[in-house]
């Protein structure tokens, strides 16, 4: 099997020279390739070469004509015939080869693929056009594939065929398929001669623009009513259409504290011609730094970054449309103030296939509650002297609100008093006033808790009994959650606990 090279004026560079290094049977059914900076490949069958039957073979070139590397196998399967090969090159010299398989199987024929990077290695294993990553093919006979590049590393693999597994509904019929520069299947294959179906249409040849768009050239039986005649079909390809997402109907309910909230837990992801994905971003919308959150933890191969400034949720990383739509249902808003801002916040949701977006609008609408007050005590010994002045309980008494300016009342339930000897006072200031009944202090009144945290300081203990009782219990109830702190007193040692009872206006 001979070579020549030719310049661009149609005249030749040197001598034809031989392609094949391996002479013993026959080398035939070559087809070539050229990269931008006039480097080549040749491909071709071989018989008897890979240990069975025919095989396919190949041979890079400088753009000279010298040989780059030593001549190498390309089809992994070496049971019965691979033959009739075809190669394309991209720009920067890395290339994709068909050919077909007559392995014996019972599915018949089938096309297989191997693409290869710039340095001419094998990028992966030999794959079924057809069926790729399967056991087995599909049913019927798959001939005379042609194989063509578009920009971006992606490729359109042409074919023939015949048969019960995929057949144009009489004799032979063209198919294509398009993949993407991973390798992997854009779309199911489909039937390219739509117009004419009658006979046998076959031995198609394929060319494609940088867009992608492609034209496809064939032999049709007796469709131009004299024998065969040749025809062709162009299709034009969307430059990129782009993911799809589909969310449920409804608004996503946050309240107050709760934790986060996923976004979306049934969120579908579909893209009409890519597999894999790029990259997603989601953006609060009518964001309030330091209130709201996007979390999200790394997984299968994407990872994920909130910016706290902008409030937008990053994920990046080539993963699977599955993968992507499992970490789009993944990911939860919070909210980590105690005041938050009520407004909703209209979520979108953007998802990147490389070469367009699609895009969601995902609504959270926000539930404050109402914080309970907290009352902090000192937890400090008090000292009363027998016959002494009236003591204020707890002089550093702190109250507490995340979410409220006033109170309007508080409930105080004493418990442990002694008798008609102890004696706990309080005395009516600004707009607090104070009233008991048996061992219940009431203080009403709106003010602040500021105003609230001085009466309560105001509180006094006085025990007029000589000797007084030793020990005291002061049990203060409240319907917050339980904060119980210990008091002592010197020689009287009461052991105290204060719980207060709060009830005040809501102030939104």
């Amino acid at each position: 099997m001979r070579a020549r090279i030719f310049n661009g004026d149609g005249t030749a560079f040197g001598n034809e020279f031989q392609v094949n290094s391996v002479t013993a049977g026959n080398q035939l059914k070559p087809s070539v390739a050229m990269a931008a900076d006039g480097s080549f490949v040749v491909v071709w069958e071989s018989q008897a070469q890979d240990g069975e039957g025919a095989g396919v073979f190949g041979q890079r070139y400088t753009a000279i004509g010298a040989k780059e590397g030593l001549e190498f196998q390309i089809n992994q399967t070496t049971a019965k015939d691979q033959k009739t090969a075809s190669v394309a090159m991209a720009a920067d010299g890395s290339f994709v080869v068909t050919w077909t398989s007559d392995e014996g199987a019972a599915f018949g024929n089938e096309i297989y693929a191997r693409r290869y990077d710039t340095a001419g290695a094998a990028i992966d294993d030999e794959f079924r056009v057809l069926n790729p990553g399967a056991t087995f093919g599909i049913m019927g006979n798959q001939r005379d594939s042609m194989v063509t590049l578009t920009d971006g590393g992606g490729f359109i693999i042409t074919f023939t065929s015949e048969g019960s597994g995929l057949n144009d509904g009489s004799g032979a019929g063209v198919y294509a398929r398009r993949f993407d520069a991973a390798g992997l299947p854009i779309e199911a294959s489909f039937l390219v001669n739509t117009g004419e179906k009658i006979g046998n249409q076959d031995n198609a040849s394929i060319a494609a623009n940088a867009s992608g768009n492609f034209i496809v050239a064939w032999t049709s039986q007796d469709q131009d009513t004299s024998a065969s005649g040749v025809y062709a079909q162009g299709f034009t390809i969307p430059l990129s259409a782009p993911p799809v997402l589909t969310p449920p109907t409804g608004l996503v309910g946050y309240v107050e504290n709760q934790g986060g909230v996923f976004l979306d837990t049934t969120i579908v992801v579909t893209d009409a011609d890519s597999v894999d994905l790029q990259s997603a971003t989601i953006t609060i919308g009518g964001y309030f730094a330091g209130q709201d959150s996007l979390e999200f933890i790394d997984q299968n191969g994407i990872t994920g970054a909130f910016n706290t400034v902008t409030g937008i949720l990053t994920l990046i990383g080539q993963a699977s449309i599955a993968n992507y739509q499992t970490a789009l249902r993944s990911v939860t808003y919070t909210n980590g103030s105690d005041q938050p801002n009520t407004s909703d916040r209209p979520i979108t949701i953007s998802l990147s296939d490389g070469v367009s977006s699609g895009s969601i609008l995902r609504t959270v609408k926000i539930t404050a509650v109402n914080d309970l007050p907290i009352v902090g005590v000192t937890n400090s010994t008090l000292i009363f002297a027998e016959d002494g002045a009236a003591v204020a309980i707890d002089a550093a008494l702190t109250i507490t609100d995340l979410d409220n300016a006033d109170i309007t009342g508080a409930t105080i339930t004493l418990n442990g008093l002694v008798g008609a000897e102890d004696t706990v006072s309080f005395t009516n200031q600004g707009t607090i006033s104070g009233t008991f009944a048996g061992n219940v202090l009431t203080l009403t009144g709106t003010a602040s808790k500021t105003d609230y945290q001085a009466a309560l300081r105001s509180i006094t203990f006085q025990s007029t009994s000589n000797p007084p009782t030793p020990d005291r219990w002061l049990i203060l109830w409240s319907m917050m959650a339980a904060a119980t702190v210990w008091w002592s007193l010197a020689r009287f040692k009461f052991l105290r606990s204060m719980i207060l009872l709060w009830s005040r206006r809501r102030a939104r």
